[in-house]
């Protein structure tokens, strides 16, 4: 009695239709299997193209284009199917300005607000991560709630233009000093041109400390 009864619950289990769920939760699960390459680095979001197919409990067909995140399915619910389009992205938190930073600005913590943002638009290179971002200079003037792109920002400048600055030439171990005018401003690691007030030549340098500049004789 005991077995047939077993039996009997696991044939109902079995033959029980698959729970209706949301259009976007169970698109959002095709897409991430299909296509998660796409959506590598973020989190994947989407928007259906007004449509509002109600409960569906499965994808059985679906199109998508990673070249503009545009895709088309058909929906199963209880008594027919849907075709439903729309909009595929993957998004994170960035960190973007909470106000405007003008040119010459150190980045502090709360310069920055963490904000969504889709990669897909997110203009080339940026930079999203708040600890990457504190201490940095800005270049460009940016504006409260954009992308900060990596070309906005550089090192603190070391090398100030027009200050004097301390000229190491190096040549395996031999090591000579003198005295330099900085031409522009630089920071740490970058390359900057300078002059040496005693020969009046224009070298270029690297930046490897305030106010220290190395180059090859």
């Amino acid at each position: 009695m005991r077995r047939a009864l077993t039996l009997a619950l696991t044939c109902l289990l079995l033959a029980a239709p698959a729970l209706a769920d949301t259009a976007e939760s169970v698109l959002r699960d095709a897409l991430a299997q299909r296509h998660a390459q796409s959506f590598a680095g973020g989190e994947l979001r989407l928007a259906l193209d007004g449509q509002q197919p109600g409960p569906v409990k499965a994808v059985q067909a679906l199109r998508f284009d990673p070249a503009t995140g545009r895709f088309a399915a058909i929906l199963l619910r209880d008594a027919d199917r849907v075709r439903v389009t729309g909009e595929a992205w993957a998004e994170v938190q960035a960190a973007m300005p909470a106000r405007p930073l003008p040119p010459g600005t150190v980045i502090q913590a709360e310069d920055l607000s963490r904000q969504p943002l889709r990669l897909d638009r997110g203009g080339g290179a940026v930079l999203t991560d708040a600890e990457v971002l504190v201490g940095m200079q800005v270049k460009r003037a940016l504006t409260p709630g954009r992308p900060i792109p990596a070309s906005a920002v550089t090192s603190p400048a070391l090398v100030r233009r027009n200050k004097p600055v301390a000229l190491e030439y190096r040549s395996g171990p031999l090591l000579l000093a003198a005295k330099g005018r900085a031409l522009e401003d630089a920071g740490l690691g970058e390359m900057v041109r300078v002059q040496n007030l005693d020969s009046g030549k224009t070298i270029t340098g690297t930046v490897r400390g305030p106010g220290l500049v190395s180059a090859n004789p």
